[in-house]
């Protein structure tokens, strides 16, 4: 997943844009996708990304903390299996 820096996106047109993080979120043996959503979780000035296993994969919701985007580690800051089943889940 790449997250990019939403100023330099729009300046440049999508061409050489800032890269915030870039990590594999999910499951690494899954090629279902993942859902994506974007909200400040923890109250701090940054926006926090949640993701969703896809299709065929667990429904395990992960959150990561904005502030550790910033500096390219995406480490989890929750991670909630909401059911044993490999339907995905919805994530937003």
């Amino acid at each position: 997943m790449k997250i990019y820096d939403a100023g330099s996106l729009l300046a440049v047109g999508g061409n050489a844009a800032t890269v915030f993080a870039d990590f594999f979120a999910g499951n690494v043996d899954n090629r279902g996708g993942v859902k994506v959503a974007a909200k400040n979780l923890d109250g701090d000035k940054f926006i926090d990304v949640m993701t969703g296993g896809g299709k065929g994969d667990w429904a395990v919701a992960t959150a990561y903390r904005g502030s550790a985007l910033i500096g390219n580690t995406a480490a989890a800051m929750y991670e909630f299996l909401l059911d044993d089943t490999l339907n995905g889940v919805f994530v937003g």
